[in-house]
C-alpha cells in the first residue's frame, strides 16, 4: 500500500528529495505554509528595520523561505514530483509575494526576488545533487551558497559606518571620515569620488566630488543608513560650491523621501544654485509633503538623501564640504 507521501501514478519521476515524516497529514502542509508565507506580509517595526544587523540578515530569510516554498510545491500539490515545475512555481510565488507586499505596507524589491531565486536555485541544486548525484547540481548549491557571504561581506563596514555617523548626528557627514564613505552610492551614471581640498570653507577639508554631465538627466549622489529619526529638526543644510568658471551658476536638486515614499516614488525635494564659492543652502523639513500627491512624509522614518543634478549642460562637478540638519 502507497504511503501518502508516495508520488501518485500520474507523476513522472520519483522525489529526488523526500519529505519528511511529519508532513504525511493535511493539515500540518496547511501551517508549514501558513509559516512560510505569513512573514512576508508583515508590517517589519522600524527599529527592526533599520537595524544595522537584523536589517540586512532579515533580507536573507528570502533563501531559505522561497526554498522552503519550493519544496512544499514539489511535495505536494499537481507539480508533486516535478522539479523544474515545483522551482517555476516557486520563482512565480516569489514574484507574486513582491507584488502583494504594495498593497501590505511592506517594500516590493526586485533584490528581495533575486534573493528568492537564490534559495530556489540552492534547493534545485541540492536535490539534483542527492537525488542524481549530478555534479552540475553540486556545482549550483555551491556556487549560490557561497553567494550568501558575499552578499553579507559589506555588513562590518556599514555597521561601523552607521556607528560614525550616529556618533555625529545630526551631521550627516562632513566628509572627514573614510569609514562613512560606504553609505554614498552613485546615481544614473553620476560619478563620485572623496578628495582633499586645500582652500575649504575653513581651511582643508574632506569632500564629496559628484560628477555628471549629458546624455544623463539625473546624475548624481545618494546616502542610505543615517540615523533616521529627524522630527527634532526642522531644517536640512548642505555646503557646496561647484569647481566651474566664476561667473557661471550651477542648478542642484536635494531630494529626500522617508521609507513609505522611497517606494511609491514620493518624495519632497527643491532645486538650488551653486556657484564657485563655497556656500549653505537650507531645506525646511516641517510639514513637507510629496511633490507629486499628498503623501505627507514621515519624518520619523527617513530612508535616503539625493543630492542631483538635474539635466546638467555639460559636464559639471559639486563639491559638497558638510550636510546637517538644525
Amino acid at each position: 500500500m502507497n504511503s501518502p507521501l508516495d508520488p501518485t501514478p500520474g507523476n513522472r519521476k520519483e522525489f529526488l528529495v523526500s519529505p519528511p515524516r511529519f508532513l504525511s497529514r493535511w493539515y500540518t502542509w496547511v501551517l508549514t505554509a501558513a509559516v512560510l508565507l505569513v512573514p512576508f506580509f508583515v508590517t517589519i517595526p522600524v527599529k527592526l528595520r533599520k537595524h544595522p544587523v537584523i536589517g540586512p540578515l532579515g533580507d536573507q530569510l528570502h533563501i531559505p523561505l522561497l526554498g522552503a516554498v519550493m519544496l512544499v510545491v514539489y511535495w505536494k500539490g499537481p507539480l508533486k514530483g516535478r522539479l523544474y515545475g515545483a522551482a517555476l512555481a516557486a520563482a512565480v510565488c516569489g514574484a507574486l509575494i513582491e507584488v502583494i507586499q504594495k498593497f501590505v505596507g511592506r517594500a516590493p524589491l526586485l533584490h528581495d526576488w533575486y534573493m528568492d531565486l537564490v534559495g530556489i536555485g540552492i534547493v534545485m541544486g541540492f536535490a539534483l545533487w542527492r537525488g542524481r548525484r549530478s555534479v552540475p547540481g553540486l556545482a549550483l548549491m555551491l556556487a549560490l551558497m557561497l553567494f550568501i557571504p558575499w552578499n553579507l561581506r559589506d555588513i562590518p563596514a556599514v555597521i561601523r559606518a552607521r556607528e560614525t555617523c550616529a556618533a555625529g548626528f545630526p551631521v550627516l557627514d562632513d566628509f572627514e571620515n573614510p569609514h562613512t564613505r560606504i553609505l554614498w552610492d552613485d546615481v544614473d551614471d553620476g560619478t563620485i569620488a572623496f578628495v582633499r581640498v586645500e582652500d575649504g570653507p575653513d581651511g582643508a577639508a574632506g569632500v564629496l566630488q559628484i560628477t555628471g554631465g549629458p546624455p544623463r538627466t539625473w546624475p548624481g549622489a545618494r546616502m542610505f543608513h543615517f540615523p533616521y529619526d529627524w522630527r527634532r529638526y526642522s531644517r536640512l543644510l548642505v555646503r557646496l560650491r561647484h569647481t566651474g568658471p566664476d561667473t557661471a551658476q550651477v542648478a542642484f536638486r536635494v531630494h529626500v523621501d522617508d521609507f513609505a515614499g522611497r517606494q511609491a516614488n514620493a518624495h519632497f525635494s527643491q532645486t538650488f544654485r551653486a556657484t564657485s564659492r563655497w556656500q549653505t543652502f537650507m531645506m525646511p523639513l516641517a510639514g513637507r509633503v510629496a511633490d507629486h500627491g499628498d503623501h505627507v512624509i514621515d519624518m520619523s522614518d527617513i530612508e535616503t538623501v539625493y543630492i542631483f543634478l538635474p539635466n546638467p549642460p555639460g559636464k559639471t562637478t559639486l563639491q559638497v564640504d558638510e550636510m546637517w540638519l538644525e
